[in-house]
């Protein structure tokens, strides 16, 4: 293993970030080194912002915006030297921060300040940066908003058109909102080149994505994990069917698909992926939370509770009916 207890893993969205952490989290366990996980929504995040923000009101608000991110950086990394585990962060390098100040015209110049002072401050931890490029992002935009479904691609060109960066633009919403995320890689690329630490670019069509983990288990020189998933399992068949929360706010579904389940729990067609010491239990494939299928004592349905760091699906309960 590489001597590192800082793994960075970013790219623009829906490039694959969340399924790398995830399956890094889980080869570093099963190759007896410790480790922990930090999705970009998880509750009680080390690095997240003290609020949502897309769109800054002032130059104050983004000055305050930079001090405070590398004050989390600097409180972070301070921690994790003590730590004896590896710590696997996504997005908060660039997306949850560079993004941010690129949509709101902050000046490169200013950006790349930005960018090394964290670099500066994470180099106690040695980190080693995956980095996701996209070759075609008009494309990679596109599948995303299809697999993730109408509501979200929604919800994701009306927060982005509202920022600086896409007003200054003039064609039609969508492909102003994939100009932006366009732009923002090719930023991306030259700062991942300036970075000055352990570094691999993952050219997205050069790989398939057991090639991207072998390569990835390679350079961090630990045992390549093949996927676990055990296939056509008599039980799997008795999970699929409609399910509700207890206050019936929410449904979602259950499938099966290639011999896998899937859920819309989030968005379509995510794969639970088995945990091998319980049949009942599932990891919700690119979030960190556990599923456990049981059976409700009162009235003899089926039932999955959800469990982990997730704060939109933590503690929540369904019930087939």
């Amino acid at each position: 293993m590489q001597q590192t207890k800082l793994i960075l893993i970013d790219g623009i969205t829906g490039s694959g970030k969340s399924s790398t952490s995830q399956y890094l989290n889980q080869v570093l366990s099963e190759n007896q080194i410790a480790s922990i996980w930090y999705h970009e929504e998880s509750s009680n995040h080390p690095l997240a912002y003290e609020k949502d923000v897309e769109v800054f009101e002032n130059e104050h608000e983004m000055k305050h915006f930079m001090t405070s991110i590398i004050s989390l950086w600097a409180s972070f990394t301070k921690k994790a030297i003590d730590s004896d585990q590896v710590h696997i962060i996504e997005s908060h390098f660039y997306q949850d921060t560079v993004r941010i100040l690129f949509q709101n015209l902050v000046p490169i110049s200013m950006i790349k300040e930005f960018t090394n002072k964290i670099q500066d401050i994470i180099k106690p931890l040695n980190p080693y940066f995956i980095y996701f490029h996209e070759p075609d992002v008009h494309m990679a935009i596109n599948t995303i908003w299809e697999r993730r479904g109408e509501r979200w691609k929604n919800w994701f060109i009306s927060s982005d058109i509202q920022t600086p960066f896409v007003k200054s633009l003039t064609m039609k919403d969508e492909d102003r909102v994939i100009q932006l995320w366009k732009s923002y890689q090719d930023l991306t690329d030259i700062l991942f080149n300036e970075f000055m630490f352990t570094k691999i670019r993952i050219d997205k069509n050069d790989y398939t994505w057991p090639d991207i983990k072998k390569e990835i288990c390679a350079c961090l020189d630990i045992t390549y994990l093949e996927a676990s998933i055990e296939k056509a399992l008599s039980h799997l068949n008795d999970y699929c069917g409609t399910y509700h929360n207890e206050d019936q706010s929410k449904t979602c579904t259950i499938k099966l698909i290639n011999n896998e389940l899937v859920t819309d729990l989030k968005w379509k067609d995510i794969t639970l992926i088995p945990i091998k010491e319980n049949k009942h239990q599932f990891i919700l494939s690119s979030f960190p939370v556990i599923i456990t299928f049981d059976t409700d004592t009162i009235t003899n349905s089926l039932k999955f509770a959800v469990h982990g760091s997730y704060s939109d699906l933590n503690g929540q309960t369904f019930i087939k009916f």
